[in-house]
């Protein structure tokens, strides 16, 4: 019985190396070929694929970020170097002004000393008549009066 049991143990046992582990060992060999063929190259061709273009789109927006920067650092020199330019014309009309309305008011004072002159040359002339009036006996005090200051 002992015989029996080593010629079972030894014939096809657990460890026998007879056309099964080779017949094991190519059949893995030709699913891996197969899973490769089939499953592992296109996706990793898909994946190879995604990351160029992850990588053409993160180079292409650093690019465009790179592009905007200049673009920003260039318009702000222009707006600051437009803004020194408006506030020296801004102040350039603000001195034109200041002298316009400094002329303006020395017209208006000139006429306003010229006018209060001439009806003050009147205003002397009417009371140097009528104090000539006044004091002259031969002369008609109501029709004088009515003839040269309420007709006037």
């Amino acid at each position: 019985m002992l015989n029996q049991s080593l010629i079972l143990l030894s014939a096809g046992g657990l460890f026998d190396f007879g056309a099964t582990l080779p017949a094991l060992a190519l059949e893995f060999i030709l699913l891996m070929v197969i899973l490769n063929l089939i499953l592992y190259t296109p996706l990793l061709n898909v994946i190879n694929q995604r990351n160029n273009y992850i990588f053409e789109n993160l180079s292409q927006s650093s690019d465009l970020l790179a592009q905007a920067n200049e673009l920003s650092a260039k318009y702000e020199t222009e707006l600051k170097t437009r803004r020194q330019a408006s506030q020296i014309e801004i102040k350039q009309a603000q001195k034109d002004l200041t002298t316009i309305i400094a002329t303006d008011f020395a017209l208006v004072d000139k006429l306003t000393n010229s006018y209060v002159n001439d009806i003050t040359k009147k205003i002397l002339t009417r009371n140097s008549q009528l104090f000539q009036i006044m004091f002259d006996e031969n002369v008609d005090y109501c029709g004088y009066i009515t003839k040269n200051f309420i007709t006037k």
